[in-house]
């Protein structure tokens, strides 16, 4: 251990001296920039002073040209005065005092012009003469600074030279021991081989009691849905028992009536031969005998009739009794199937897993079974959770013990014997009379999380999934106007949906789907073309129909003058940081016979009709409420047509699609899925999100109702004068997706400082403001360690931030991103009231200090991240 320990030292001082090395040759690099940089100015400077040089000599030359050409100006005008030929008797007073004045005049403005030209002339000169003097200046003190370097160098080079030999001695020393210690090295090895191998077995084991877990899950599942069953075939079985007792009294009554109806029969045709027999010893009249015949026959018809449909109710009741005979018998085999299956059920897995139980945790006492052989499912769920949480892969706090009635004991004390049984009697728990357990992680979890958020700054948070691949398609608006604030709602939950997916693993692809198909289009362009020759001064014989009024498409008209094909929307969405991967063109569907390669395919499996001139999909096959239009009268294609085709290609590129609609859209979820599944797809791939819309308030707090088509909608460029970006993508995020928004822009503007994403960002600033208060003070040391840290606001935090992860687990399976809003308001607020309590930088007690500084460190990467999945900025100041 001593050898160890210099071993230690020693290569501890070398990396010591390789470090002061680099840090020294760093300094030398940095002066040797300095002087470049210096160098570069003086030149800078040079180039400078002769421009000015120049100048100052092109102004003299100017000057000397101008005084030249006032002097020859001057003689001009003496020339003019007094000719030769004039003699100056012959001119009179008052011309020349005129001519005077003007050559005076004249004068004044060349003395003028003179003075202007010197001024100019000698604020040159001192602008030159100051950068003389500051080339001088700069010229010294790179000298100096090169005779300071020099000195540095050499002094850096010398202590260079001397740690070189103390590096060499160190070196000539160690080589002495190094086979020692390098026998003691690969046995060390050795042993970490041996640990690293039994984690490896440690670690399989976690993984079978996963599966194992799993596995109980879907058991305890398959045994609820028998048992359900399994009721449900004794309730049929008491339907068809008390149906069969009806069945069976009313043969009998059948029967009773029968005999009667057969008795009078025989007393009819008794009754007939004594007739008959006294007519021919003709003891009645003729007319009493007819009578009494017409009698008899009537009635003898009537009873023949009776037994006939009593007959034929006794055949129709036979037959009923036998099927029902036979459904009971089938009724009695799934029931007996079903008995077998529980069984087996309530056997297999609770022995599988208490055999890997047994092996992991070396438990040798056996559990306390129930009468029937079996283990209580309440128990074996507290079991699960108490063993799953000493492998630390559990965030359960409170479970309920719920013991069966042929234990006869109470919950504590099967709680206790729950514990004694799974080992777990080293956690911190307490139990109470109700039959809760309530336990906490120990402190080595919370500390290794903390640790590994921090050295890959919440990157272990991630998870690794295989290569599922998911589609995301948000906003697609139709290209008949600008973005609005409805549109913006749509593409800040896709946005964050897809960051959070991306995070946790998947393979992401946004995009966007262009309607440049259809009927809105045709209004659309009929509306521009209109404006246009509007603009341009062109009548137009036939006015087109125009369907998107307002402002918007004499703007769009207007643009496709000044520039053509400017994406509005693109180019809109790539300000406000949402970009997309695939921008798809409905026109494309139908340019590489796509759509005539679906209709032979739906022909095939007879899957269409034509009816009233136009083509039917049986979508009612699938689930949909009746069959759906694709092809219309006029031949064209109908929106679903387009719909199916797009979601086809996209299932050739994903193994799972998102679409993020208006809640207008609802009708098209279920024929949309049927035709998917018509087609061999399945319709749990296709998940559909519908985004309700967003409603602006007026001044007197009144919903305001707006309509692209009437072009008065609020356009998103517009509202983002007054609202910062990122308040108003918490704002339309905050809320569940199903849920309206209604928005007053002049309030939101006004409490921007009230809401909950300032507060969220002040807890983010607030932690980079401690720790640069700490870098001044010097105590940024963070800890690896968190046993200092106590009390239940500290670990309301440690709980926080272990939820991060199943927070985002749950956007993944709701597919809603409000909880992680939520979430990061939960912990900013535990994170106010903790640093209100205490006292976050103790110079006193820099221990406690450093592990305070790990939980800060922690709560600023994690608000952070969230913020940052949300597509929202994290400022380090307020």
């Amino acid at each position: 251990m001593v050898r160890e320990e210099k071993l230690q030292n020693k290569e501890q001082l070398i990396q010591d001296l390789q470090t002061k090395i680099t840090e020294t040759q760093q300094e030398l690099t940095q002066t040797k920039k300095q002087e470049a940089d210096k160098t570069k100015k003086i030149e800078r400077l040079e180039t400078k002073l002769k421009l000015l040089e120049e100048t100052k000599t092109k102004l003299e030359k100017e000057l000397a040209e101008t005084k030249q050409l006032h002097h020859n100006q001057l003689a001009e005008i003496v020339k003019t005065i007094f000719p030769s030929s004039v003699n100056l008797t012959d001119i009179s007073f008052t011309d020349l005092k005129n001519q005077a004045e003007k050559v005076v005049k004249e004068k004044v403005n060349y003395e003028k012009e003179t003075k202007e030209l010197k001024t100019t002339l000698t604020q040159e000169q001192a602008k030159t003469q100051l950068l003389t003097q500051k080339t001088q200046e700069l010229q010294t003190e790179l000298t100096q600074q090169k005779a300071t370097n020099q000195q540095t160098s050499t002094n850096l080079q010398n202590q260079l030279k001397v740690k070189e030999k103390e590096l060499q001695e160190i070196r000539d020393k160690t080589t002495l021991s190094t086979a020692a210690l390098r026998s003691e090295i690969t046995s060390l090895q050795e042993q970490l081989q041996q640990s690293q191998e039994k984690n490896k077995q440690l670690s399989t084991y976690q993984e079978q009691i996963k599966k194992l877990t799993v596995a109980l899950a879907k058991s305890q599942e398959r045994l609820n849905l028998a048992q359900n069953q399994k009721e449900q075939l004794a309730r049929n079985l008491k339907e068809i028992t008390k149906t069969n007792q009806g069945l069976q009294t009313k043969v009998i009554n059948l029967e009773v009536q029968i005999k009667s109806k057969e008795e009078l029969i025989q007393e009819i045709t008794k009754k007939n031969q004594a007739l008959a027999n006294a007519l021919s010893k003709q003891e009645i009249s003729l007319e009493n005998r007819q009578k009494i015949i017409a009698e008899l026959t009537n009635q003898l018809d009537y009873n023949k009739e009776l037994v006939n449909t009593a007959q034929l109710e006794k055949e129709r009741l036979t037959n009923s009794f036998q099927q029902l005979e036979e459904k009971l018998s089938q009724f009695q085999q799934k029931r007996s199937e079903q008995e077998k299956e529980i069984n087996q059920l309530k056997q297999k897995p609770l022995t599988k897993y208490y055999q890997e139980v047994r092996k992991r945790e070396n438990i040798t006492t056996e559990p306390e079974l129930t009468p029937s052989g079996q283990f209580s499912l309440n128990q074996e769920k507290i079991i699960l959770a108490l063993l799953a949480l000493q492998t630390g892969k559990v965030i359960s706090q409170v479970m309920m013990l719920k013991p069966r009635k042929q234990t006869k004991k109470k919950p504590p004390e099967v709680a206790q014997e729950i514990i004694k049984i799974t080992n777990c009697s080293n956690l911190d728990y307490n139990i109470t009379e109700q039959g809760y357990i309530n336990f906490r992680f120990p402190a080595t979890y919370y500390q290794q999380f903390l640790t590994k958020t921090l050295a890959k700054e919440g990157q272990n948070l991630r998870s690794k999934r295989k290569s599922i691949r998911i589609n995301i398609e948000y906003v697609s608006a139709n290209p008949t106007g600008y973005l609005h604030l409805a549109h913006f709602r749509h593409a800040v939950i896709g946005n964050a949906l897809a960051n959070v997916y991306q995070f946790c693993g998947y393979k992401i692809t946004r995009e966007y789907y262009i309607n440049d198909r259809g009927g809105q289009i045709t209004s659309l362009i009929n509306s521009v073309y209109f404006y246009y020759h509007q603009l341009q001064n062109i009548s137009l014989a036939n006015s087109a129909k125009i369907e998107y009024a307002g402002q918007a498409s004499q703007e769009v008209a207007q643009k496709l003058i000044e520039k053509w094909g400017n994406k509005y929307i693109c180019q809109e969405l790539n300000e406000e940081e949402i970009n997309f991967d695939i921008w798809f063109s409905e026109t494309s569907l139908y340019e590489k016979g796509k759509h005539e390669k679906l209709l032979t395919e739906l022909k095939a499996k007879n899957l269409i009709y034509s009816q009233a001139g136009a083509t039917f999909f049986r979508t009612s096959l699938g689930g949909d409420d009746k069959d759906r239009v694709i092809i219309k009268q006029d031949s064209d294609y109908t929106y679903f047509f387009s719909d199916i085709l797009y979601h086809l290609d996209k299932l050739k590129r994903a193994d799972k699609l998102i679409n993020i609609w208006g809640a207008d859209h609802h009708g098209f979820i279920a024929r949309l899925k049927s035709a998917c599944q018509l087609l061999s797809y399945k319709p749990e791939d296709i998940q559909i999100i519908l985004v309700q819309i967003v409603n602006l308030l007026t001044k007197e707090g009144r919903t305001a109702r707006f309509s692209k088509r009437a072009g008065n909608t609020i356009e998103l460029a517009a509202a983002l004068k007054y609202v910062d970006m990122d308040q108003l993508k918490f704002f339309l995020c905050e809320k569940e997706p199903s849920q309206p928004i209604s928005i007053n822009i002049k309030v939101l503007k006004e409490n921007q400082e009230k809401t909950c994403l300032y507060y969220i960002q002040y807890a983010h600033a607030r932690c980079h403001q401690i720790f640069h208060k700490a870098q001044e003070k010097n105590t940024a040391h963070i800890s690896s360690n968190i046993n200092l840290l106590s009390g239940a606001k500290g670990r309301k935090i440690l709980n926080l931030l272990i939820r991060f992860s199943l927070v985002l687990e749950n956007i993944i399976e709701e597919n809603k991103p409000h909880p992680l809003i939520h979430y990061l308001y939960d912990l900013a607020h535990a994170w106010q009231v903790y640093y209100q309590n205490n006292t976050i930088l103790e110079p006193a007690n820099p221990e406690l200090t450093a592990q305070k500084l790990l939980l800060v460190k922690n709560i600023q990467i994690i608000l952070k991240l969230g913020l940052g999945l949300m597509g929202i900025a994290a400022p380090n100041r307020m």
